[in-house]
Formats: C-alpha cells, structure tokens, sequence
C-alpha cells in the first residue's frame, strides 16, 4: 500500500493482496480465497518507517523515501499460479509504468502494412507481433511473436521474407510469412523506426542513433552507417522517383511561454495555418501560379494579375484581415493589399529583403512578416498598411512565422484561457526557434535546432471535453501550451546516400506505411488494404478483417519492463526474474467487456501480475519508486543538455524554464552556484540553463 501525504510527496506501503490457484494450492495462504499479506511483516530494504493507525488492516502501514523492496517468502508443495496485488493506503498515487517508446504515444496495430505472394503482412508494434492475413479470403492466417516494439514493416519479394524493424530491441529481423520462422536478425543503432528498401538494399533509420544504416539483405549485416543531424522518423523516395531517398525527422517541441525544450510526444508537426489559400469575407484567394491570385465568390472566379503593381513572383503567405487580404511576394519584398470584393491591388508595401511569410496579430491589428533575406521579422500597421516596427536577431533566413493569443485548456467558465500572446518564428540558415513577446515587440528566448527549421506551428489543445478520455501519461503535455518546430527533410542520393539539393518543396507530411494496393486470387482482384490502429485491417474503405487476436495488448501475455520502460509507483518480481508492472491498464474485461473498477477484486484479476510457480520455497520482492521525496526531489529518467559551448543560453529570474509542465526540473547556473530552478526562482537570481532533468 503506497499514499502521498500532502506536501511530504511519500508514498505509504501497507498492504498486498495475494490470490492463488488452483484451490490445491490455497494451503500456502492458511485459507481460501485472496488473502492479504501485510506489507510491516515483510523483509524491508530501504528507508521504510511502520506507522500505526488503527484504522489500518492489523493497525499499521509503511512508507518509504525513494526506492525499497519489501520480500515476502512463502512455500508451495504443488504448481500454482499467483497473482499479487497492492492494496493502497487510501488515495495512494498507485501510476503505472510509462513504456516504450514513451513519451511518444504506444500504436496498438495493425500499424504498418504491406503484401507479399498473396499475403498482408501487419505489425502490432505493442504486442510485438507480426501479422499476416489471406488477401484472399481477408483471413487471419498467422500471428508471429517477434518480440519488442515494431516501428515499421516492408516486404522483400525478391527474398520472400518480410524485415521488421524492432525499437526497442534495436534490431532488424527478416521473416518468413509463409510458415512465421525467422530467417535473419541484424543490429542496427537504437530504436530503428523507419524501413526502405532501396536498390537492393535495405535503409534503416535509427530515431535515437541519429543514423541511416544501410544493410545487405543478401548477408544479413549493416555495410554503410550515415549519420544525420537531427532523429530521423521516416524514410520514401522522393517524388517521381528520381531514385533519390527523403529522410524526415522528428519535431522540436517548446512551451509557449518561454520556448523551454520539451520531450518529444509525437513525429509530426501540426498542420497549422494554410497559408496558400485564404477567405476574406465572402472572397475566396489562392494562389495557382507567379503574378496570379485567383478569387472566388459566389460562384465567380477571377483572376488578378499583380506583377505591375508587386513586380513578378509567386504569391505566399496569404492572411485575411477582416474583409481584406494581404499576401507576401519574396522575390520583390513587398506585401500585397487586395480588398475581399476587388479586383485588382490595393496597397503595396515595401518592406525589403524577402518575406516568405506571414501571421496576424488581430487583436492589435497587426502583420508579423519573416523576411527569409536577413535574421529579422518586420511588424505592419494593418489599419495604416505601413510598417510599423521591427524586430532583430530571430536567427538567418527565417522561414516560417505563427502568433497565439490564448490557448484554452479546459471550458472557458471552468479554467480562463492561459494568456499566451507570443510570436514565434524559425529559422533554415540560423537552425533556431525564437520565441517573441508581441506587446514588447522584443525576443524572450531563442533556441537551437539540430536542423534547418522549416515550419512552425502551435501544438492544439485536446477538446474541451477530453478530462475522461486522456491517459495519465498524457496530462502532463496537454496542460503544457507547446510550439512543434519541423525541421527541413534531408535528400540522399547514391549509394553512399551523399546530400542532394535543396528539400524545400519536398511535401511535409510522413510517407506512412499505412496502406497498400495489390491483386489476390485466381481473379486478380485489386484490393486496398489499410491499417489505423484501431484493431482491424480496412479493406477498400468498406469492410474490415478482425485482427485483434494478434494486435490488442489485453490478449497477450504480460510482458516485463525493460531498461527502456519507466517503472510505476510498484514492480514485481519472483526469485529475481524480471519486474513486472503492479498493473496491466485493463479497464474493460476482455470477455463481457464489462468496465472495470481500479480497486475491485475483478480489476484485480484481469490486471494483476501473474507467476507460475513451482514446489519449493520462494520469496516474491516488491519493489516501491517514488516519484517525489518528501523534500520534492525527482527520480531522473531522463536528463538533456541545454546550454552548449557554441551557444549559451541563458534565462532571467522571470523567464526561468518550466520542465514538462513541472514535473521535471532545471539546472541552473547562477552567482549563488548550480541551484533547480525552483531554487533560482526562491533565491530571485537568473542564469545559464544547464541542463532539463526529468
């Protein structure tokens, strides 16, 4: 039994409930049905202290300080089965373990799709599993137990076998689909996640490797290693199919209020504002080709040529203010005024070098445009359609800007919306996200990429209503306000994948190994296959193949932590075998699915971790971690550098970083020594930001 005690932050141990089968066995208990253990009989390691209370079962309960282990010994005379629970002290913050590849979200399957000989061939990245259906008869054939977290899947029809790239396991393995045996296994750098099969050979790219291996499928070893700049997450070959590979990697993210690095909880970078098309009052605008805007309303088209007015290039950036429209053109500097019911130029405003883009402070009624020709953003008077202002030393070439006002975290009558009113804006030459505060017109935080940035766009809040719905693991980001910063894809060419030109038309979204095209059977019929996670394999947009026997986690087998995985509050182990989370996160029984009350016996019983015994003697060990001391001290799971010899980066009293909305922390380095940064903000002091530990 684990609590929190108010500020004190400790965990209190107090009871477990322990269940054996068959009833043969219930003899090692003293009685039938569950039976509790007390938690103060056990043998403690660690700083425990017994507290009495009477009204705890057998009148106390334990708490310990950081980690400790609590073994109980018992003895068996026949084979069982036990299931060991803990029974919390009251409101006991009883978390589960965060497993890999936490904190990016965990894909159930069918995730990654593809076909071979009449075959459709999926992965179930959570079960680690591979699965295979008759594309046929759209029948479950096969399920094949690879092991890991399976990030990506492509067939080799050339060798018959199907390469699965395993995260977590770091590896590549080649399997057969006709009879599930596996042919190959080869070690690659860590969490490989994306899979190409490229000129006969196979390009591997390793996310926290930060590499493209390339392996000889022939001889089953890596022959080339590349390393990259930044992770990468994807790996297609470039349109047209020019025999040139695209590598895609993944987002910086940042909290809006002072652009602290934050972990990574996803792989793509929102969409954002599209800025190529535009409605101005009833006025539809896009632009299809240099010197034109074409308007639409009404069911009117019209097209308005501005090269005499702007002088010639393609129209960007294109912001509705009210009834009025106003777009970037970068090779001549200027921005453009249409009215929403005219036809031709309004207004030309002249603000130099090359604005590639642009957002819209309405409240202000002001343009912020990032000129891509120096390190500045220039600030326009929409009202007056003159500049008003600008702002310096947001890095080289920016390439694209965004402004967020507010963001609303929950109902507006339930928690006001959190007061944002930043400019962001990143760079491709300066490799940085700047960070600036719109009423002062002033940079607050810039922060290096790894990367020539590309785009940036605000993270979106869940729904108003998603409290219910969101895992625990996931509060921690939606409470956080966050920018995602897309970095500028990377283009390989040759054998020994050298640089090719420039990416910038490249199209930004993940090419997704999600769906595929083939023929089945003796009529040859085209079909479509398409995997979402939801469970189920979708075949052409109508009906779906039930393939939740291989990919839902519910159905499978426990599986111990890893070095990978975050424990929860508690883990269990028997005879020193591998930890086992306290909880598998069932919450709806898989046979009635009936919904599950935590706390319940049948909670417990579809949740509980489960050992297979033998006669004999036998001492099952819990393991107690706390998330929090009493003194708020963090167990580190994971810790980033921030300020570098090439960039310091530093941050006054009033802008000091928050680490995951507050559950991790700061290093600072300040005039009274290296302090948290609950500490600088204590003592009033700023500094060099060290590191973010977590």
């Amino acid at each position: 039994m684990l609590q929190r005690r108010h500020a004190h932050f400790a965990w209190l141990a107090a009871l477990l409930v322990v269940w054996a089968v068959p009833a043969s066995a219930l003899e090692l208990l003293g009685r039938d049905g569950p039976v509790v253990w007390q938690a103060e009989d056990a043998k403690p390691s660690g700083q425990w202290q017994r507290i009495s209370r009477s009204d705890a079962d057998g009148g106390a309960f334990v708490q310990v300080d950081g980690e400790g282990t609590l073994e109980f010994r018992f003895a068996t005379t026949s084979p069982t089965t036990l299931r060991v629970w803990p029974v919390w002290w009251q409101h006991g913050p009883c978390r589960a373990a965060w497993r890999f590849p936490y904190p990016l979200e965990r894909a159930l399957g069918p995730d990654a799709v593809d076909t071979m000989g009449g075959l459709v061939c999926f992965t179930a990245p959570c079960a680690g599993r591979v699965g295979v259906v008759n594309g046929a008869d759209e029948k479950l054939v096969r399920s094949i137990d690879v092991g890991g977290y399976l990030a990506d899947l492509v067939a080799d029809p050339d060798r018959g076998v199907v390469w699965v790239a395993d995260a977590l396991g770091a590896r590549v393995v080649a399997i057969d689909p006709q009879n599930g045996t596996q042919r190959a296994e080869v070690t690659v750098p860590q969490e490989p996640w994306s899979l190409l099969l490229h000129e006969g050979q196979l390009l591997v790219a390793c996310r926290e490797g930060k590499s493209i291996a390339t392996v000889d499928p022939a001889s089953a070893r890596v022959v080339r290693l590349v390393q990259t700049p930044a992770c990468p997450t994807n790996l297609s070959l470039a349109p047209g199919d020019d025999g040139r590979v695209v590598v895609r990697f993944e987002p910086a993210i940042f909290t809006m209020a002072d652009g602290t690095p934050q972990a990574v909880d996803r792989l793509e970078c929102p969409a954002g504002e599209n800025r190529a098309k535009a409605k101005a009052g009833r006025t539809t605008f896009e632009a299809p080709e240099a010197d034109t805007l074409r308007a639409t309303a009404g069911g009117k088209t019209t097209e308005i040529r501005f090269a005499e007015s702007l002088g010639t290039g393609r129209a960007t950036g294109l912001v509705p203010v009210g009834q009025t429209l106003f777009f970037t053109v970068p090779e001549t500097g200027r921005v453009g005024v249409i009215e929403a019911e005219g036809t031709a130029v309004a207004a030309a405003i002249d603000v130099g070098g090359s604005p590639a883009d642009m957002c819209l402070d309405a409240g202000r009624g002001q343009l912020w445009v990032a000129d891509s020709a120096s390190d500045r953003v220039v600030v326009i008077d929409a009202k007056t359609r003159a500049v008003a202002a600008e702002v310096r030393g947001v890095g080289q070439g920016p390439r694209s800007i965004t402004y967020v006002n507010e963001v609303a975290i929950q109902r507006p009558y339930l928690l006001p919306p959190t007061r944002i009113d930043r400019v962001f804006v990143v760079s491709g030459e300066g490799r940085s996200l700047t960070v600036i505060d719109a009423g002062e017109r002033r940079v607050i935080a810039r922060q290096s990429l790894d990367g020539p940035g590309r785009r940036v766009a605000a993270i979106p809040t869940p729904p108003n209503g998603w409290w219910p719905n969101m895992a625990d693991d996931r509060m921690a980001f939606a409470l956080t306000p966050r920018v995602a910063a897309e970095l500028d894809p990377a283009l390989l060419s040759g054998a020994d994948l050298a640089p090719a030109a420039s990416t910038m038309a490249l199209p930004s979204s993940l090419q997704r190994r999600g769906k595929t095209v083939a023929r089945f059977g003796a009529a040859a019929r085209e079909k479509t296959f398409t995997a979402d996670n939801q469970l189920v394999l979708g075949v052409d947009g109508r009906r779906w193949v039930d393939v939740s026997a291989v990919t839902d986690p519910q159905l499978a087998p426990a599986r111990a932590l890893t070095e990978e995985d975050q424990p929860g509050s508690i883990t269990v182990s028997l005879d020193g075998g591998p930890e086992f989370d306290w909880t598998r996160q069932v919450w709806m029984a898989p046979t009635n699915e009936a919904f599950l009350v935590n706390g319940s016996e049948s909670f417990a019983q579809w949740n509980a971790p489960a050992f297979e015994i033998e006669p004999g003697e036998h001492g099952d060990v819990i393991l107690i971690t706390l998330k929090y001391g009493r003194n708020h001290e963090r167990v580190i799971s994971g810790i980033k550098r921030v300020s570098k010899p090439g960039r310091r980066i530093y941050a006054r009293k009033d802008t000091l970083p928050k680490v995951l909305g507050g559950l991790g922390t700061a290093i600072i380095s300040t005039s009274r020594g290296l302090v948290t940064s609950a500490e600088a903000q204590r003592l009033g002091v700023g500094g060099e930001v060290v590191c973010f530990i977590w």
